[in-house]
């Protein structure tokens, strides 16, 4: 069993220290993708800037070629 998270990350200017969007032009958000087999506790871990489902399929796709890499087998 593969657990599949998506993390919201809020980044932010490192000048003004600010992590307010209002605020801060700079500041924005990115998207931790992070998959950990159960058995092995392998995890894999993508940082994104968005969550689009193309973008989480695709990293889905890339979950399950790097645990077949490592002999984990995904059902």
């Amino acid at each position: 069993m593969i657990h599949f998270d998506i993390k919201t990350l809020r980044t932010f200017d490192e000048e003004a220290g600010n992590r307010h969007k209002s605020a801060n032009k700079a500041a924005g958000t990115q998207y931790m993708h992070v998959a950990v087999d159960d058995h092995s506790r392998y995890a894999a871990v993508s940082v994104l800037e968005d969550e689009k489902a193309e973008n989480v399929i695709k990293h889905l796709i890339e979950t399950y070629q790097n645990h077949a890499f490592r002999g984990i087998g995904v059902k």
